[in-house]
């Protein structure tokens, strides 16, 4: 928000010119614009994320251990034990193993080179995560 708050003055001062301008509006409308509003910021932000690599999108290395899952990236690091896994979900084309109810780490089959890295991959999960 540092680099970019002209944005926000910009959204924020076109709903007060708005509202200004519209005086006879009904309260629905107004929120909605705002809410609207608060939608094209996150957006945007999440637009300027993208394009430095960051955020959700960011490319992670993961290194599986007998200890756990190191996962790193630019600016974070990440350090899940074996017994933080709760479960292990195969999807069609992917891997989930889920640490929480609401957060499951995913491997996508397609960054796998073969088949048999695949099976390899899955035979250490079940072996380290052997409670489940």
């Amino acid at each position: 928000m540092k680099k970019y708050w002209y944005l926000h003055l910009l959204w924020f001062g076109g709903v007060i010119i708005w509202g200004q301008y519209y005086r006879n509006f009904d309260v629905a409308t107004f929120y909605g614009t705002i809410f609207m509003v608060f939608i094209a910021i996150e957006v945007t932000q999440l637009g300027f994320k993208v394009r430095k690599g960051r955020g959700v999108l960011a490319p992670r290395e993961y290194e599986l251990t007998s200890t756990g899952i190191h996962i790193v990236d630019d600016i974070t690091e990440f350090h899940f034990r074996w017994s933080a896994v709760s479960d292990v979900i195969e999807g069609r084309d992917r891997i989930f193993l889920v640490v929480d109810s609401g957060r499951a780490i995913v491997f996508p089959k397609r960054h796998f080179s073969s088949e048999s890295e695949i099976n390899e991959f899955k035979n250490l999960v079940e072996r380290e995560c052997a409670s489940l």
